[in-house]
Formats: C-alpha cells, sequence, structure tokens
C-alpha cells in the first residue's frame, strides 16, 4: 500500500501577464447572456428565435410569462396558446404561412408581438393570422401583416383587442362575439382610425 506523500511540493499561483498594444473587451454578449438570465429569473420562460416556439408554447403551465427576444420566429404549424398564460413580444414577429398562432385558452394574452404571413394562396387569403377562440383574451399593441383580408379574427366573448396596427391588406373582425374595441386598429393603408366596429 502506498501513502500520500507528505513531501512538500509548493504552490503554483497563476501569474496575470499584461496585454500589450491598445486592447479592446467586447462585452455585449456577455451582457446580453446576463440579460436573459435575467428575464428568465424574473419574468419566467425567455426564448429566441432558435427555440422553436411552438415546443415552448406546448411546454408552458396557467400563470406562465413567456419573453420573445427580438427576432423572426419561422412558423410551420399553427402555434395554439392553450393554457393562460402572458406572452410578451421585444422586437419579435412570427413569419409563416395560413393561421399563425390561435389563442384557446380563456384569459391569456399576447403582447406586442409581430404577425406576418407570406402565403398568397387564395384558398388561405381568407384565413386569419391570429385566431382567437376563447373568452376573455387579450391582444395587445401587436402588428398584422397578410396578403388576406384578416389579420385578426375574434370568436370568443369579453375580448380586448386595443392598440394594434395592421398593414398591408390585414384588418380584424369579430364574428358572433362580444368584444372590447378600443383603439384596436390604427389603419396603416389610411390616416384613420377604425375605432367603432
Amino acid at each position: 500500500m502506498r501513502f500520500p506523500s507528505t513531501r512538500n511540493v509548493g504552490q503554483v499561483v497563476p501569474q496575470m501577464v499584461p496585454p500589450t498594444g491598445n486592447v479592446t473587451i467586447d462585452t455585449a454578449l456577455r451582457a446580453a447572456f446576463l440579460d436573459r438570465v435575467r428575464l428568465r429569473n424574473m419574468c419566467g420562460i425567455v426564448v429566441q428565435p432558435a427555440d422553436g416556439l411552438d415546443n415552448v408554447m406546448r411546454a408552458v403551465e396557467d400563470g406562465d410569462i413567456v419573453i420573445m427576444l427580438p427576432g423572426e420566429y419561422d412558423c410551420y404549424n399553427t402555434i395554439s396558446v392553450s393554457k393562460r398564460v402572458t406572452v410578451y413580444g421585444i422586437g419579435a414577429t412570427i413569419v409563416g404561412n395560413g393561421v399563425l398562432l390561435t389563442i384557446d385558452a380563456d384569459e391569456a394574452q399576447i403582447r406586442n408581438v409581430g404577425f406576418r404571413r407570406l402565403d398568397r394562396v387564395l384558398s388561405r387569403s381568407t384565413s386569419a393570422a391570429v385566431i382567437v377562440n376563447s373568452d376573455a383574451a387579450l391582444v395587445d399593441a401587436c402588428t398584422f401583416s397578410t396578403p388576406g383580408p384578416v389579420g385578426l379574427q375574434v370568436n370568443g366573448n369579453y375580448c380586448s383587442a386595443q392598440n394594434n396596427m395592421f398593414y398591408s391588406n390585414a384588418s380584424h373582425v369579430a364574428g358572433d362575439s362580444d368584444i372590447y374595441w378600443n383603439d384596436a386598429a390604427t389603419d396603416r393603408k389610411s390616416t384613420r382610425l377604425n375605432s367603432s366596429h
């Protein structure tokens, strides 16, 4: 059996070598990482375009807050908000074909998210980019751009759509539902404000 040596072999201390010349340190990446960690710790779930928004929405629980960081989120299939969550966009735009998002949970909130449809297929041009099928949902400060005539369709009752912007051909409709439009649509095709619907 061997025993550990009792000899004092000294201690190695790493030495700092001062840099030569002009050195600048880019802290932007570190700051962005720290901001993301801070947001996650404060607010819940922070996502970026590479994370796959549809997978995130399947994993959320009632009461969660989802922060969408800046960028374009590709939408290959309709994203369903099926839990009572709040989604905040920070310069985030969901881009794809057909119906981009459905709100199927009562009291869900979507705030400051852009929606841009790319398809020009006539059969899809009559469907909305975002469809609200639940009650007491909120769509606030979102932007809609679609080749079809409808950007936002509300089928639920007691919903609120406010401060939204509609570009290109987009507008909004409410089926047979009670809805509160509060300065809901600023029509970017002209200077008029749509507030009576």
